[in-house]
């Protein structure tokens, strides 16, 4: 029994990029789940290379052409008024491939940033805060629903009544409490990479929102997993508890908790964004695409008239979440299908 759980533990370890290329090209198998899993990797790419994409900085006046519009009257390239200028390097080109010359792709907003740099440059701060805070909340909440799932007895009642009543408050109104609370110079230690302290508050309330969720989806899988025999296996012989928990019913756990962890991904970019948008999650001029869906909506009637709304800096922020959104969910599903299939 002692070689065959070894024997099953190395081959997860050992196959697990090879099960990780094969679940990929399982996903790009199903079209709803090859959109999804195809968006995903679009969105980290421009996170990843996005100060190579991105024509301005994203606190840069890019609006030169005063004597044809005001900044906040710069229209997007679909627009009949769009500024066009020569063509001066291949960022433009390469996203205007009609060659119309077009400035701002995405139009300027009150204060002449370039709309469409501002959008690219916020892919990778939705990641930083939205990526960062699911995983350390997926690491701290597996950690938790291990040991609680295994020890069960009156440690597992006391911490499941505790993360029933955070489960209990909803999540936007948990992060409220939890920004007006939190000390100004709140910080994560263990993650603490540089970033401005409201940072750091965003990230410790993505953790206390979402590992309690996750610590309850692992700990109803290892009170599953813990009664098997290569478990109790583990246990005649005497081994120590980290190495159960570690070596025999973690693996078991993983393909629940990839699922849950891209769930939670999903949800985290939409209260970074809310939290954004209620001037919470960063502050201007960040590109935040919540704290830009903001500006334009508070600024709507300043760059309105009675004939035309000027709603170019909205639609592409607002476009942006929805679209990330959709595609972690559409990869989520597909997981969650493949994760079935291989039980």
């Amino acid at each position: 029994m002692h070689l065959e759980s070894n024997q099953r533990v190395r081959h997860w370890s050992d196959s697990l990029p090879v099960q990780a290329i094969k679940w990929l090209s399982q996903l790009l198998r199903t079209p709803l789940s090859a959109l999804g899993t195809l968006g995903v990797v679009f969105f980290v790419l421009v996170a990843i290379f996005g100060d190579q994409l991105a024509p301005f900085n994203f606190d840069e006046n890019a609006f030169n052409n005063n004597d044809l519009y005001p900044p906040y009257k710069a229209p997007d390239c679909f627009g009949d008024g769009a500024i066009h200028v020569p063509i001066v390097d291949y960022h433009t080109r390469l996203f205007d491939p009609l060659n119309a010359e077009c400035k701002n792709p995405f139009g300027t907003d009150k204060l002449g940033y370039d709309v469409y740099s501002r959008v690219i440059l916020g892919t990778r701060e939705i990641f930083r805060l939205a990526g960062l805070g699911t995983l350390v909340a997926v690491l701290i909440g597996t950690t938790i629903g291990l040991f609680i799932g295994y020890w069960g007895g009156w440690p597992d009642e006391i911490v499941s009544r505790l993360l029933d009543s955070l489960l209990s408050i909803p999540a936007l109104l948990l992060a409220l409490i939890l920004l007006g609370t939190l000390p100004e110079s709140a910080t994560l230690p263990v993650i603490d990479y540089h970033l401005p302290l409201l940072k750091n508050s965003i990230l410790i309330v993505l953790v206390v929102v979402y590992s309690p969720i996750v610590a309850r989806v692992v700990r109803s899988n290892v009170l599953s997993v813990k009664t098997q025999g290569f478990v109790e296996a583990a246990q005649l012989r005497g081994e120590s508890t980290f190495y159960i928990l570690w070596r025999e019913i973690l693996p078991s756990v993983i393909p629940a908790l990839v699922v849950e962890a891209s769930l939670r991904f999903s949800y985290a970019i939409f209260l970074v964004a809310s939290l954004g948008f209620l001037s919470l999650g960063a502050n201007p001029p960040t590109p935040n695409w919540g704290l830009m869906v903001n500006d334009a909506y508070n600024n709507q009637d300043y760059i309105c008239n009675e004939f035309q709304c000027y709603d170019w800096t909205l639609i592409y922020p607002a476009a942006a979440i929805v679209l990330l959104v959709i595609s972690v969910n559409l990869m989520s599903d597909g997981i969650k299908r493949l994760v079935q299939r291989s039980g």
